[in-house]
Formats: C-alpha cells, structure tokens, sequence
C-alpha cells in the first residue's frame, strides 16, 4: 500500500477536520500509521483541550 500523500493528509485533517479514526476508515491505513504520517509530514495534532466544548443549553431556548 502507498503512502498517504502530505496534502491528502492535511486536507483531510486541517481543512476538512477529520479525526485520524475517520481517515483510517477512508484510507484503509491504521491510526497509529498516521499518527506517525502526522509527525512526519509536521501536522500539528489536536489535542482534547483543543475541541470547543458546547455551552449548557437553556431549556427556555428549547421550546
């Protein structure tokens, strides 16, 4: 199997905010190969402190 190309990568990742789950169910390569792809290639991880957390929902909003 080749590898997955930079850019594919990154667009994958960066612009289109995939999580590596999801790109090794498109790609057919496993988390940690691209865990190591990302390393590689210099993209930077997201961390969990980094995903927004969503603020309470007010019940009066809801209806």
């Amino acid at each position: 199997m080749q590898a997955l190309p930079k850019e594919r990568m990154a667009r994958f990742y960066l612009d289109e905010h995939r999580s590596l789950s999801k790109i090794s169910e498109l790609t057919g390569f496993s988390y940690s190969v691209l865990a190591r792809l990302a390393r590689e290639y210099a993209i930077p991880m997201r961390r969990r402190e980094d995903y927004k957390k969503h603020a309470p929902v007010e019940r009066e909003w809801l209806f």
